[in-house]
């Protein structure tokens, strides 16, 4: 028997009365029927190869009293037997050097012999006789491997793994009483080649797990089954809705005849969003499939309910049909027949993912005496699609996709995935602003794809083109699909373009997407990013639960034991937290290898990345007038809803210090609607210093201020609890700064000076002068003090120790508190990004043959070579002089200590290569705390900042160091004016460029080199030191498709910056 395609939790009932018991319905509306039964709990073996597979057992006799049980859906890899081979989002993800593919094709052909294992699976099943004298299927719409299927030890289907739902009918080796059910699953897939099937496959996108997935389960069919149900539609303008829909649009009761329902008061009831609702038309194609011998004369009835939480069973929420043509045809014996019409319906609500309404189409199939057969349901939604000129159109509404790349994954159950995490994730991604998943491989869980309807997300779902048109069949009715996607493992353009057309015959409203299209013939929409929107990346990190799978391990005491081209490391036997695609690969210790990081990591925490993702996609936006800064206009860009109600909180922000502010509560703005705002504050007061009478603070405030910049903040929060977030979560934020450096409220303007008129000239008395004339006889100096090892720059409250033999500054000494812990050095290396990983240029940068290009090594090589001092008037100058192999000429670092107790630090340099970081680096005192004025109180770096506002931040509420499953560059703080270091709240030390220009910095407890040594962050050591940063230049973390932004700054250009160091009380 040859499975066929089905569609998921089809299942069939008696009448229409079974489906509306309860004022409660399940989630989804899946009613139990009586007609499935659920196989949860299996007999379980692991046969490790071919040889192992006991004799027989397929056979009811066989005993399996000794096998393990197993839980169902499930992946043997978690349970216990194995581990994944690969934890990558792509095949081709790894380095594309030769060298590399060999050792990665050995390790896999290694693997082959020790992993072509087997999961058996067998289940008694008790079947009444009423159950059998049906039509039984087993459906499934999860089994990764190919497998084998028996019953009653028949063999009755076998196939390649299966992602979509498909059915197979057992009927002919089932009998009343218990029955065995068996599936022999192979780790590896079989797929076809040139003609040939080719073994020892892996499935793609399963990332080396094997097993029953998701959950299997028998439906009993009856005589004349409902195979599938098709439903598409559209919204009719006013002029042919008038011809066609019902006068009334809904129905009182299932239980009423329709005479009864001509109440006024209850139409105002029933239809709330009265605004949104729209007539619409109903395309019904039912397919119809005869078991029996002889031709059967059937009729379709068709019912409308919206789907509600909770039903009043004596008022159902029913719409009035009208319909073109009845239903009713012959169904040839033991043939299928596809029967439709269109239906129309009065004032239904749209379906979008901002207003995710949805409905209940009843099917209902009599026989020629009006007795009833079956009858089934299909949640759907009303909602059109076009796409025009590049750009998608929902319900005739342009709408941008804000995408993210969906993998199928849970830490501890590999990709048979619960339903709360995927619920988790949908949340998620609802809480960041994201309308899209692109499920990419294939098809995940139908209950996916239930929770994308309920809760309002587009998808566009990747399949193999083999089974696209299997996967369209099962999946057909949900609202949330927009697009279907085609892959392959190469690119077949004649063989895509005849499934595009199999496809296009069965649905020709949704577009193709090919990523790997070579011509631009297959897809029907370029690749992302383009005028329909963007994808920002990979949803989650692929890691596995180290500490779950070790408490699983049965059969192999240690991890990885069985990869044979791996060898054993010293870490294996430690507690980790997870494992990545660097533990499953040999050559990951000499080689830098990328894991599958994602916007949020393998427990759904967010990476940094996730801030940014959402403040792009923020469905308020704030603008001000250009003529007044106050006047703001609050949008709402969401095409479809008004916005839930909101709280607005905003303060003026004087070098992070709140000056004043206030809040309430913004009334729900229509779609693409807008609210004009006026904030009681006068930019041009702050031009003066008479802003110091309208705020009583001011002049504390402008003193406490270590940056002068005047900032608008505007914090919109939610007032009530949503779906997807609870009340006070942040849904958008806004900043502008108004002025960059308002005016001293404690000094005099000139003209409000009593005296003479401008045009007189002011003469001052020469005795009063003197009388006046104050001397400063303890004029700050800089003493100097040497010894043979350090040299000091001494002034009134603070001393600068540089170091003769190392170069450069080494103490920083404040009124007897010191700062620093070790030395000032030039800084030239960042740790890897996990996208530096996947780049071939950084890769061959670390091998021996290119050691001169790597910066970890530039800068390991950096030799002092001497320096000199002297006084040049009141000030203290040292330079010191470096040699490096990655510059042209020296490396210069001047210092210049003021009598006031400034140093200034400036460096001067030639690189050679492209730079990837420059500045400075130098341990300081652990115990030390940092404040900042710029951007935080997250990461940010020059390519990824904008989620994080702008403000005064201190260590002591912000953490300054995030933990990725593989440690990399993190922590960085783009924008920063002014970084103060403190051991108290009274003296610190200040650093800051130049007229308060931006720099970053980052204070993290480990070193670059440190970061990139180790695979695990558990494995990462620290010296007991806290390492500051401070940069001129960073180069970002983030792909971009800006050549240059991805090289660096470009080689043999002369660079100089300069950083202050300076005491602040």
């Amino acid at each position: 028997m040859v499975p066929l395609p089905s569609q998921g939790y089809f299942y069939p009932y008696d009448s229409i009365d079974e489906l509306y018991t309860e004022k409660q319905p399940p989630e989804f509306g899946r009613l139990n029927s009586l007609w499935r039964l659920d196989l949860p709990s299996w007999r379980f073996y692991h046969a490790k190869l071919t040889e192992d597979i006991p004799q027989g057992w397929t056979d009811p006799e066989f005993d399996d009293s000794s096998w393990d049980l197993m839980d169902v859906p499930s992946v043997w890899q978690m349970q216990g037997y194995g581990y994944p081979s690969e934890l990558r989002y792509e095949k081709n993800a790894l380095l594309s050097q030769k060298t590399s593919r060999l050792q990665q094709r050995l390790a896999d052909e290694a693997g082959k012999d020790n992993t072509n294992d087997f999961g058996l699976y067998r289940v008694w099943v008790n079947l009444p006789a009423q159950f059998v004298h049906r039509f039984v299927y087993l459906v499934t719409d999860g089994i990764v491997g190919h497998y084998i299927l028996s019953v009653n030890g028949h063999h009755a289907a076998s196939s390649r793994s299966t992602f979509a739902t498909t059915k197979i009918l057992l009927s002919e080796h089932l009998h009343e009483g218990p029955n065995l059910i068996t599936i022999a699953v192979r780790r590896f897939d079989i797929r076809m080649q040139n003609g040939k099937p080719r073994k020892d496959v892996h499935a793609q996108g399963a990332f080396g797990f094997s097993g029953l997935f998701r959950l299997p389960y028998l439906v009993a069919e009856s005589n004349v089954e409902v195979s599938s149900l098709r439903l598409s539609s559209t919204f009719l303008n006013d002029a042919l809705a008038k011809d066609v829909v019902p006068k009334t649009a809904m129905i009182n009761s299932l239980y009423r005849s329709d005479s009864d329902d001509q109440s006024t008061e209850r139409q105002r009831e029933i239809l709330p969003d009265a605004e949104l609702r729209r007539d619409a038309e109903l395309k019904v194609e039912v397919e119809l499939f005869n078991h029996l011998p002889y031709d059967m004369q059937v009729t379709v009835y068709c019912r409308l309910m919206e789907a509600r939480d909770e039903y009043d069973l004596y008022n159902l929420p029913e719409h009035r049909l009208t319909q073109r043509k009845e239903l009713t045809d012959i169904i040839p014996k033991d043939g299928v027949k596809l029967i439709g019409t269109e239906f129309y319906a009065k004032l239904v609500l749209p379906w979008t993912d901002q207003t995710p309404n949805l409905y209940d189409l009843i099917v209902e199939v009599r026989d020629n005496k009006d007795q009833v057969i079956c009858v089934k349901k299909q949640r759907f939604g009303f909602r059109n699609l076009s796409y025009q000129e590049g750009i998608f159109h929902i319900n005739d509404v342009a709408v941008p996709i804000h995408g993210v790349k969906y993998y199928e994954f849970d830490p501890e159950n590999g990709i048979s995935v619960p339903l709360e995490r995927f619920r988790q994730d949908i949340l998620m991604m609802k809480s960041a602003n994201i309308n899209t998943v692109y499920v990419v491989h294939h098809p995940t869980d139908s209950r996916f794809f239930d929770l994308c309807d309920e809760y309002g997300m587009y998808v566009i779902l990747q399949s193999a083109a083999s089974i696209l048109p299997q996967t369209v069949y099962s999946l057909y009715n949900h609202p949330c699909i927009i697009m279907w996607s085609m892959t392959g493992r190469r690119f077949d353009e004649g063989t895509y373009l005849d499934v595009k057309s199999r496809i296009n015959g069965f649905d020709p409203y949704r577009p193709l997407y090919c990523e790997i299209d070579k011509t631009g013939r297959v897809a029907d929409i370029p690749p992302f990013p383009n005028k329909a929107g963007m994808l920002f990346g990979e949803w989650c990190d692929l890691c596995v639960n180290r500490r779950y799978l070790k408490s699983k391990l049965k059969e192999d005491k240690v991890l990885f034991e069985s990869i044979l081209a791996r060898p054993r490391r010293e870490e294996d036997e430690m507690d980790l937290k997870y494992i990545h695609q660097g533990d499953l690969v040999e050559y990951s210790e000499q080689v830098g290898v990328a894991i599958a990081q994602g916007i949020v990591d393998a427990n759904r925490n967010p990476h940094p990345i996730f801030y940014e993702v959402k403040k792009q996609c923020e469905f308020i936006k704030i603008f001000s007038s250009v003529e007044n800064p106050a006047h703001l206009n609050v949008n709402n860009v969401m095409q479809f809803a008004g916005t839930p109600p909101i709280e607005l909180k905003w303060q003026l922000l004087l070098g992070g210090i709140r000056l004043t502010g206030g809040s309430g509560v913004v009334p729900s703005i229509p779609p693409m609607g807008s609210k004009a705002m006026q904030f009681p504050f006068n930019v041009g007061d702050f031009l003066t210093s008479a802003w110091k009478n309208q705020y009583s603070k001011a002049v504390d405030v402008y003193n406490q201020a270590v940056c002068k910049e005047l900032l608008l903040d505007i914090s919109m929060t939610l007032a009530a609890d949503t779906s997807y977030a609870r009340a006070g979560y942040e849904v958008a934020f806004y900043q502008q700064v108004l002025v960059d450096e308002v005016c001293d409220p404690s000094k005099e303007d000139e003209w409000t000076k009593s005296g003479a008129d401008d045009s007189e000239i002011q003469i001052i008395d020469a005795s009063a002068l003197s009388d006046g004339l104050i001397i400063d006889e303890e004029k700050p100096v800089v003493t100097i003090k040497t010894s043979p090892a350090f040299i000091f720059a001494q002034t009134k409250h603070v001393r600068y120790g540089f170091s003769r033999q190392e170069g450069g500054l080494c103490s920083v000494m404040i009124d007897d508190q010191e700062y620093f812990d070790g030395l000032l050095e030039p800084s030239f290396y960042r740790a890897a990004a996990n996208i530096d990983r996947a780049d071939k240029s950084y890769v061959l940068s670390q091998t021996v043959f290119s050691h001169e290009t790597d910066w970890r090594t530039i800068q390991g090589d950096i030799r002092f070579t001497g320096s000199f001092y002297e006084m040049d008037g009141e000030d203290f100058h040292l330079i010191c002089k470096y040699e490096s192999s990655g510059m042209k000429g020296p490396i210069k670092v001047h210092y210049r200590v003021k009598p006031d107790g400034t140093i200034y630090s400036t460096i001067h340099f030639q690189p050679r290569f492209d730079l990837v970081r420059f500045g400075f680096r130098v341990p300081i005192d652990p115990r030390a705390h940092i404040g900042w004025y710029g951007r935080g109180n997250g990461e940010s770096y020059i390519d990824r900042k904008e989620s994080q506002r702008i403000g005064w931040f201190t260590s002591l509420d912000s953490a300054l160091y995030h933990e990725y499953a593989r440690p990399s560059e993190n922590g960085g703080h783009t924008d920063t004016k002014y970084l103060l270091l403190q051991h108290d709240d009274i003296k610190g030390l200040r650093i800051n460029k130049e007229n308060m220009d931006p720099f970053s910095f980052s204070c993290l407890p480990y070193m670059p080199e440190d970061l990139d040594d180790y695979s695990h962050q558990e494995l990462v050591s620290s010296d007991n030191r806290t390492h500051l940063y401070i940069d001129f230049y960073m180069k970002g973390v983030e792909r971009s498709p800006d050549v240059l932004a991805r090289r660096g700054l470009p080689k043999n250009a002369v660079y100089e910056e300069t950083i202050e160091f300076a005491p602040k009380y």
